[in-house]
């Protein structure tokens, strides 16, 4: 009877074993996320085990924070929170899930800025078949999450992550306000656009509404009109307005509203140079949606917040209600194929070192003298015709020759490209396991490991 009664409690710790293995029950792991090569300090933590989430520190162009979070779409809040701070629970910097059901855990990962991040398993193991999924440029892609290795996240991508996740999992972020700007067919930058929230009070002859906006040290500016149209856009710093023949060369936000039925007065507050107030007094029968557009002058500018608010109607100051968000990012087009024959080879290393030896005119420097002439010297198998359209992308995508994201373009870059072609550009994969920043030092001046890595990760994403 012992002999018996052993054998069926054997079997029953049998079957409890293979019940939980075969639910997938969790094992407690998780995993810190660093950007751009830092070592200290996690951005992110996921993982599974006890619950745990925190909030994301707001982010700020103006001190290079770097801009990813991971978000909370299904609105899922710690308990016993206050509903005036569940919106910051939107945006997480730690996301810790415990459902029983493993293909329940899902995590979704928004960039709003281009970051390099490098899994770092600190508690357990990552599961088998733990992957990130997105999708780029139209085409859907999945990656496997591995412990130790680096993964590039592009600035107005949402990822998801899970185990098993692939293509069909691919999810956005409803709260996520980042919008990308690009480029029409002419190559000219086009305008984010969002449409406001109507005010939930009943109509009003006119309202007040107050613009936060936030783009580092990048200037803002509005555009004057009089009964003859446009003559000018007044920027936020105090200076006289700038004209429109000027406007292409001053590196600035232009930030507009848009109301039809309404006559619409711009001005900037005069206590905060970042704020624009917008007075909407109704003047004709005209009926729209309210919009708020932000148009870049020139590629390389910071992200552009704005929080747009309802703040008085017809003069008197009611409550605050928030109308729209919006983060505009300008989208990066990133090559290494400066001249576009489609082969990046050490004739797009020579156009970049020319460029740089006669210091980086831009296109008003260099008006009526600097063509792609000067691009030629050293260069193999280049054509007056491929320099030129080489000098063309360089001029109008300078921004993106900032491989190492210092915010400052020099020699460094030059020498990391020059470095990078002399081994042959290997991408991630070619050069796993052995080809890393370090390889990028020679003959910089001021560049680090750090900063050699970051351009690293940057011109290995351009080159693929």
């Amino acid at each position: 009877m012992k002999h018996q009664k052993a054998s069926v409690m054997l079997r029953g710790a049998w079957l409890v074993l293979l019940l939980i293995i075969s639910s997938g029950a969790l094992h407690a792991w998780k995993v810190d996320v660093y950007v751009n090569g830092s070592t200290e300090g996690p951005t992110m933590s996921f993982g599974e085990g006890t619950v745990g989430m925190a909030p994301m520190p707001p982010f700020s162009g103006m001190y290079g924070v770097v801009d990813v979070y991971l978000a909370n779409p299904d609105k899922v809040y710690p308990a016993g929170i206050s509903e005036d701070i569940k919106d910051f629970y939107n945006r997480l910097s730690v996301d810790v899930k415990a459902s029983p059901t493993r293909a329940d855990n899902r995590w979704v990962l928004v960039a709003g800025s281009n970051a390099r991040l490098t899994w770092t398993a600190v508690e357990g193991a990552i599961p088998a078949n733990f992957n990130i999924a997105w999708t780029e440029k139209g085409e859907d892609k999945v990656e496997a999450v591995v412990a130790g290795a680096t993964f590039s996240v592009k600035a107005g991508i949402t990822y998801t992550l899970g185990v098993g996740v692939g293509t069909a999992d691919i999810t956005t972020d409803p709260t996520n306000p980042n919008q990308m700007v690009g480029k029409d067919e002419d190559g000219n930058l086009e305008p984010a656009i969002i449409t406001l929230a109507m005010p939930s009070v009943a109509a009003a002859p006119s309202y007040t509404i107050s613009i936060n906006l936030n783009a580092g040290t990048t200037l803002l500016a509005f555009p004057v009109y009089d009964a003859d149209g446009l003559t000018g856009y007044r920027p936020n710093n105090g200076g006289a307005d700038i004209l429109p023949a000027d406007i292409a060369a001053a590196a600035a936000w232009i930030v507009e509203v848009v109301a039809p039925g309404y006559a619409v007065a711009l001005a900037w507050d005069g206590t905060d140079p970042n704020v624009l107030i917008a007075t909407l007094t109704k003047n004709t029968r005209a009926d729209g949606d309210w919009l708020l557009s932000a148009q870049p002058t020139k590629t390389g500018l910071a992200p552009l917040t704005a929080n747009t608010t309802l703040t008085a109607i017809d003069g008197t100051p009611t409550a605050e209600e928030l109308l729209g968000n919006l983060i505009a990012i300008i989208q990066q087009l990133g090559t290494l194929d400066f001249d576009g024959n489609e082969v990046v080879n050490m004739d797009d290393v020579m156009y970049l070192y020319n460029y740089a030896s006669w210091g980086f005119p831009s296109v008003e420097d260099g008006q009526g003298w600097f063509d792609g002439s000067y691009l030629l010297p050293y260069t193999e198998s280049a054509t007056a015709d491929d320099a030129n359209a080489a000098l063309a992308f360089l001029q109008a995508n300078f921004s993106e020759v900032d491989y190492d994201g210092s915010a400052q373009i020099d020699m460094d870059d030059v020498m990391y490209l020059y470095n990078y072609a002399s081994w042959g550009f290997p991408t991630a994969t070619d050069g796993q396991g052995w080809f890393d920043g370090s390889y990028l030092l020679p003959y910089t001046e001021s560049a680090t490991t750090d900063s050699a890595n970051t351009a690293l990760g940057t011109m290995q994403e351009f080159v693929e």
